[in-house]
Order: C-alpha cells, then sequence, then structure tokens
C-alpha cells in the first residue's frame, strides 16, 4: 500500500484546554483479497479512536477486525469506531475485491 497516496493529515483547531491541536488522519483501503485481511495502514502510532466506514457504492460487506479477533461484517453505508488502537492492528477484507472502507483516526 502506498501509505503516502492513501493516508493525509487533517488541520484541527487547537483545543481550548491544552492548547495542542489534535493528530488527525484520514485514509481509505481497497479490499484486495477475499481471503487475506490486511492492516488498514502499517502506521503504529497509538490513536484514542479509529472508526472505518463502508463506502455506499460497495457490492458486498467488509469485515473489521484484528488478527485474534472475530471480524465485524459492514455493509455499505456501515461504520465501526475501535478504541485505544493503532491503524497496524485494525484487519479488513470483503466479499469481493475492490470494496472500499474509508477510515478516519485521531488522539495520538
Amino acid at each position: 500500500m502506498n501509505e503516502a497516496k492513501n493516508t493525509k493529515s487533517v488541520e484541527t483547531q487547537k483545543s481550548p484546554v491544552t492548547g495542542q491541536k489534535a493528530d488527525c488522519k484520514v485514509g481509505s483501503h481497497v479490499v484486495m483479497s477475499v481471503d487475506n485481511p490486511q492492516p488498514l495502514s502499517l502506521d503504529t502510532t497509538y490513536r484514542n479512536a479509529v472508526t472505518v466506514y463502508a463506502l455506499l457504492g460497495n457490492t458486498g460487506n467488509i469485515f473489521v477486525g484484528n488478527q485474534e479477533s472475530q471480524p465485524m461484517p459492514l455493509a455499505k453505508g456501515d461504520s465501526v469506531t475501535i478504541r485505544r488502537t493503532s491503524l497496524n492492528l485494525v484487519w479488513v477484507y470483503g466479499d469481493t475485491t475492490a470494496d472500499k472502507a474509508v477510515w478516519i483516526c485521531g488522539g495520538a
């Protein structure tokens, strides 16, 4: 996966409490294999939350999980938020190849 092409940093406002900007990123993931789950990204930065959305144009389900858990199916338009993780620990595969998921994360 080309990390630079599929990941963007998002400009955020400073917190009125801490005076710091949040580390927020967005990206996309194309399902490359039905049988072989892949991480959303190779980024190992700890995140407060990662939200994964299954695009409305998908033709099948996308499954989100990690290497040890039962994956959660997402129909088109569905989303799931996973707390206290990193992008490399969130794995995705699908019913069909070329279906897409979009993710957003924040709180490094």
